[in-house]
C-alpha cells in the first residue's frame, strides 16, 4: 500500500467485549493525492473526510471511523 502512496492500517482480531482500533502499519514516502486519481474515483473519494492527519495517528479508534 505504502509503495502506491497510501497509508496502511490494520486491526487485531476482536472479541465482543473489546472495542476495535486500527494501528498504523506503513507510511508512504510520497502520499497519493486525490487529484492524481481517475476523475470518477477521485469524486467518490472526496465524499469521505477524516478529521485527523494520518501521519500523526499511530492508532485510530473504530468508533472514530463511524462518522466518516
Amino acid at each position: 500500500m505504502a509503495s502506491k502512496g497510501l497509508f496502511s492500517f490494520d486491526t487485531d482480531p476482536l472479541f465482543r467485549t473489546q472495542k476495535g482500533r486500527y494501528y498504523l502499519v506503513a507510511i508512504p514516502e510520497r502520499t497519493l493525492l486525490a487529484s492524481e486519481l481517475p476523475q470518477d474515483i477521485g469524486k467518490l473519494l472526496s465524499r469521505v473526510r477524516a478529521p485527523l492527519r494520518f501521519t500523526e495517528c499511530n492508532y485510530i479508534q473504530e468508533s472514530t471511523t463511524a462518522g466518516w
